[in-house]
Parts: C-alpha cells; sequence; structure tokens
C-alpha cells in the first residue's frame, strides 16, 4: 500500500511539472535545438541567447498585433502576429518567420 500511494503521489507531480500554456515556435529553416521561442502564457518567453543560454524575459501580447519581448530593461524585440500559428520577427532580435509547433 505503501508503494502504491508513494507511486500514485510521483505520478501527480509529473503531471504537475508538464509545461501548460506553453506555445513553442520554431524559426523556419532554423535549428530547432537552439531557434525556437516558447511563449508561456501572455507574460514569459523562454529563447536561446547568446552564449548558448536560455533566457527568461517578460513578454505581452499588444492589441495591435505585436508580441512584445522585454530582452533587457532597455531593449524590447517585437513579433508581428500574422495567425495563430505564424510570427514574423523584426530585425534585429527573432528576425525571420517562426512557425508554431
Amino acid at each position: 500500500m505503501k508503494h502504491l500511494l508513494s507511486t500514485i503521489l510521483f505520478l501527480f507531480l509529473l503531471a504537475g511539472c508538464q509545461k501548460q500554456g506553453v506555445v513553442r515556435y520554431q524559426m523556419d529553416g532554423g535549428n530547432p535545438e537552439i531557434d525556437f521561442l516558447e511563449v508561456q502564457g501572455d507574460t514569459l518567453c523562454r529563447f536561446y541567447g547568446p552564449g548558448n543560454i536560455v533566457l527568461e524575459c517578460p513578454c505581452r501580447r499588444e492589441q495591435q498585433g505585436v508580441l512584445s519581448i522585454q530582452v533587457t530593461p532597455l531593449i524590447t524585440a517585437r513579433l508581428r502576429i500574422i495567425d495563430d500559428r505564424t510570427l514574423e520577427g523584426e530585425a534585429p532580435f527573432f528576425e525571420g518567420v517562426w512557425v508554431r509547433q
């Protein structure tokens, strides 16, 4: 009985660790290991930054059909929302087409 309860608890913890509310985009023609953008809810984005580190930055969807990512306190990157599966990034950050996975 003790092992059964431990197993059930483990499965609940594992299910709770799944990424819920995460939308993953990949750069069209890019390397899926590093050319990705994960939007978590409407407030946080994850992506590979310089030096091969994963950065987590605040983001927000604007009414004009733009996803804004606050890369640093002084730098905001913008991606235009083409449709529910496609983003188009502006230079110099996230330049190119990003497709939902």
